[in-house]
């Protein structure tokens, strides 16, 4: 990063596994569900997941996105985030997956690569799983 909030890139390999329970999942009238934010390599992700399927999804199906925003800056001395970069993209391999606790034969895992940027915050599936 220049310090002037232009671009940024954070170098290096980073994992993490996050789980998201989403009890009654079958009977939820939300349109669509946002999980909390996890940090990965300094990047706040968070998974959208729209129950009955978003606008381009096939009838009956989940419709499932990976978001990824700009990573945070960190101040030393503050130790907290100061500012968002204006112009940043990072390049990520994942894998997200549908458990269905009743019926494990029932669970479906999607894996992909995007490289995300402050212009394409997100990723995934119109029709994740029937």
């Amino acid at each position: 990063d220049d310090g002037q909030g232009g671009g940024g890139e954070l170098d290096g390999e980073h994992s993490a596994l996050c789980t998201w329970h989403l009890p009654d999942f079958t009977k939820t009238r939300a349109r669509q569900m946002w999980s909390k934010y996890y940090e990965v390599g300094g990047y706040e992700c968070r998974l959208l997941v729209y129950p009955k399927g978003d606008s381009q999804a096939l009838p009956g199906y989940v419709s499932v996105y990976l978001q990824v925003n700009a990573p945070a800056q960190h101040t030393p001395a503050a130790g907290v985030a100061a500012r968002k970069l204006g112009n940043w993209e990072c390049f990520v391999s994942y894998k997200l997956s549908v458990t269905h606790a009743a019926d494990p034969s029932k669970s479906v895992t999607r894996d992909s690569w995007h490289r995300f940027s402050a212009r394409k915050k997100s990723h995934g599936w119109c029709d994740f799983a029937p």
